[in-house]
């Protein structure tokens, strides 16, 4: 592979490095989601992620376990590691799934678009995702490495199924990469069919195989370390409830149609372009570009499946991460067949890559703001206490939150409470959502920062109303 790199290679990587890290740099400084206050002052099950088919977390979990660490606490590092992991698997998609006769600046803007995506900010807004994040993409990237090793090879087979192997441990990391592997084989496919190439078998048999064996673990490990009672927002569908789902698919495309102020014909309006693309595309290359928009629908069918097959439907933006690797590699090949409108398509690609640069810092200076206001709010509530109690550590403390007054903040999600007040002032007090008639009490009370908002119960507990 070393041997294959040429100046090209070169280029496209520095651009796409350079762009991420101009895009989230800000995963270097502190900043956490609930899920970090919470893996920062406890140490997570290893069942959590059995339970939710991500097997290799659970084992790296389990192992920093034995060890006293935490992902939280080795993030920084390999949160840099993932920025260079992710920038060489977009450079060696791009070098490997698209023709050498395709306009290089299209290529190019196509891959600083995909790397400034972001929904791959939200991603790495975990900061206790980075571990783990820097493993699935390695194995993607190796697994890669080891297809293309099969194909060089005079279709190797060792090579091949050692592929399979690396695919379905990289979807035991994250599913949501399944759209990767599906736009890696498909382009590949395209690839070989417009250099005049045969499609080898393996493009098909390798991403089926590596589901396939993905299935087998997931079952064989799911309630290894046994059963998961943390948080079941992971946990998989069961087949029975799949025709329910149709139900919240069709309320969420009706809240679609709302923010587009009931006017369906603006979705069209929208479609209109990409339709004269693919008929432009279609003149010079009619069967190519059938196959290009199948892989597409594929694609998009593939991104929404892991939101789809979740048992508690709450989409989240980074499960739908491979919808600007879709889009990038959609226009890399429609711009591409049709000759036409190139040089503009570079244009506005370099501009939505800029946008989407923005959006990406945006995104994590919010954060930044957030955790500010967070662990201000635990400092002064945590002094309050002390002088309430002179000085004497609390036997409980209720917190009861009001969702409009905290909308935007981890003080929502309950189970990070205690993380929070541990980050800020290194305590670890017994913290626990209110009773039904304390938040009746909560409703009716002044609310921090008013005077007021603190109560003493019998036996040193404390009522706390946000």
């Amino acid at each position: 592979m070393i041997a294959s790199l040429n100046k090209d290679t070169y280029a496209y990587f520095i651009g796409v490095f350079c762009i991420s890290l101009f895009s989230f740099g800000q995963i270097f400084l502190p900043a956490y989601t609930p899920d970090d206050f919470l893996t920062g002052s406890v140490l997570t099950p290893p069942s959590l992620y059995f339970s939710q088919g991500r097997f290799v977390e659970a084992s790296i979990v389990s192992l920093l376990n034995q060890i006293h660490l935490t992902m939280f606490d080795i993030g920084f590092g390999f949160s840099g590691i993932v920025l260079v992991l992710y920038s060489a698997l977009i450079v060696f998609l791009l070098k490997a799934c698209v023709p050498e006769q395709f306009d290089r600046g299209l290529v190019a803007a196509a891959g600083l678009f995909i790397a400034a995506s972001p929904l791959m900010a939200t991603l790495l807004s975990y900061r206790q995702t980075a571990f783990n994040l820097a493993a699935c993409l390695l194995l993607l990237l190796y697994g890669m490495s080891l297809y293309q090793a099969h194909l060089k090879k005079g279709r190797d087979v060792a090579c091949a199924a050692a592929s399979a192997v690396c695919f379905a441990l990289s979807l035991g990391c994250y599913q949501v990469f399944i759209s990767v592997i599906v736009l890696y084989f498909a382009y590949l496919s395209l690839t070989a069919v417009h250099d005049g190439r045969r499609v080898p078998c393996g493009n098909l048999v390798v991403p089926a195989l590596s589901v396939v064996l993905y299935g087998i673990i997931f079952a064989m490990t799911k309630n290894i370390a046994g059963e998961n009672h943390w948080d079941q927002r992971g946990a998989l569908l069961s087949p029975a409830d799949f025709a329910r789902r149709g139900h919240d698919i069709a309320h969420a495309l009706s809240g679609l149609q709302g923010l587009m102020h009931g006017h369906p014909s603006y979705a069209v309006l929208l479609l209109l372009p990409v339709l004269a693309l693919s008929l432009a595309a279609c003149r010079a290359h009619p069967g190519l570009t059938v196959l290009a928009v199948m892989a597409s629908a594929v694609l998009c069918a593939v991104i929404l499946f892991p939101v789809v097959g979740l048992s508690i439907w709450q989409p989240t933006a980074r499960m739908f991460l491979g919808a600007y690797f879709a889009i990038g590699f959609a226009a890399i090949w429609l711009f591409g067949m049709a000759g036409l409108f190139v040089r503009g398509a570079t244009a506005l690609l370099v501009a939505l890559s800029l946008v989407s640069m923005m959006f990406s810092n945006m995104f994590l200076t919010e954060q930044i703001k957030k955790n500010r206001w967070d662990m201000n709010v635990a400092a002064l509530v945590t002094r309050d206490i002390r002088v309430a109690l002179e000085n004497r550590n609390p036997s409980v403390v209720y917190v009861s939150v009001d969702p409009a007054t905290h909308a935007h903040s981890s003080f929502k999600v309950g189970w990070s409470i205690q993380g929070i007040f541990h980050e800020t002032a290194n305590i670890d007090w017994d913290i626990r959502d209110p009773a039904p008639g304390m938040a009746a009490d909560c409703r009716l009370s002044p609310k921090f920062p008013v005077g007021g908002y603190l109560h003493t119960l019998q036996g040193h507990a404390v009522l706390v109303c946000l």
